[in-house]
């Protein structure tokens, strides 16, 4: 009997001492989700600045190509389609790069909203 009082004894020391750990090391989870969600929010803003920068450079090489084009200078014709399919080339990687930070910041505000609401249960 002294042994199994003994062992759960020694069994509840070692989860109280696990449970400053564990606070510790969910406010930390918080602040890092915090980071990263500031970090995400300012990479998205910035990739949606891109964005926007690719497109208007997209419909400037569209415009050029239209104006030689209506000019018969058919060598700028060419050189401007070039330039139009780099451009859209261009703003598909830009796309893609806005798509995945945006994706990263809903992965990490839902992190950090699990963690908020696992701090307030568990406190």
């Amino acid at each position: 009997m002294l042994m199994k009082t003994s062992a759960l004894a020694l069994a509840c020391l070692a989860l109280a001492s696990l449970q400053p750990a564990s606070a510790d090391g969910y406010r930390s989870d918080i602040g890092r989700d915090i980071r990263e969600v500031r970090q995400d929010r300012a990479a998205v803003r910035a990739d949606e600045a891109r964005v926007a920068q690719e497109r208007s450079d997209l419909a400037k090489a569209r415009a050029r190509e239209q104006n030689d084009l209506r000019h018969g200078n058919i060598l700028g014709a060419i050189r401007d389609h070039r330039t139009e399919v780099r451009e859209a080339r261009e703003l598909r990687a830009a796309e893609q790069k806005l798509a995945a930070d945006r994706a990263r910041l809903a992965h990490d505000a839902r992190d950090l909203r699990e963690d908020l609401e696992h701090r307030r249960h568990h406190n």
